[in-house]
């Protein structure tokens, strides 16, 4: 994932239905440990939403 991709994400193991709506990655979450998976930040209906791969399920609508 990086800034620009556009997405949709859901928690892992939820319902097909619970697909996010489209969501624009904006920044990465700066971490004080750089050895733990990326935190992502997505812009949501209005709502910064933190996104990681080990928590969700992620679909690529477009990358940059």
């Amino acid at each position: 994932m990086k800034v620009g991709d556009l997405i949709l994400f859901k928690p892992k193991g939820a319902p097909d239905d619970d697909w996010s709506n489209a969501a624009i990655v904006v920044r990465e979450w700066e971490h004080l440990d750089k050895n733990k998976q990326p935190i992502w930040i997505a812009w949501c209906e209005g709502y910064e939403c933190t996104v990681d791969s080990t928590n969700y399920d992620v679909t690529y609508l477009t990358t940059l």
